[in-house]
């Protein structure tokens, strides 16, 4: 996938689409801001995260959380 300021196009798109559509993005469950876009970047694709996605009272989605994932030890 081609990047864009050296960060992966489509997780910014991704990003930028939750903004679009009014939703929240938090991140080890801190909001993130608009202009924060670059920084998430940097820490999603540093690390590995899993998307969970918050649901309002009648089912339509209003936020996503990227929890992050620790590799399990190999034994």
């Amino acid at each position: 996938m081609a990047e864009i300021g050296g960060y992966n196009a489509g997780l910014r798109l991704e990003l930028c689409a939750y903004y679009e559509w009014g939703l929240s993005i938090l991140v080890e469950e801190k909001v993130c801001k608009t202009e924060d876009i670059n920084k998430i970047c940097h820490v999603l694709e540093g690390n590995n995260y899993m998307r969970d996605y918050e649901a309002g009272s009648q089912g339509q989605i209003t936020a996503v959380h990227f929890t992050k994932v620790e590799e399990e030890p190999e034994t």
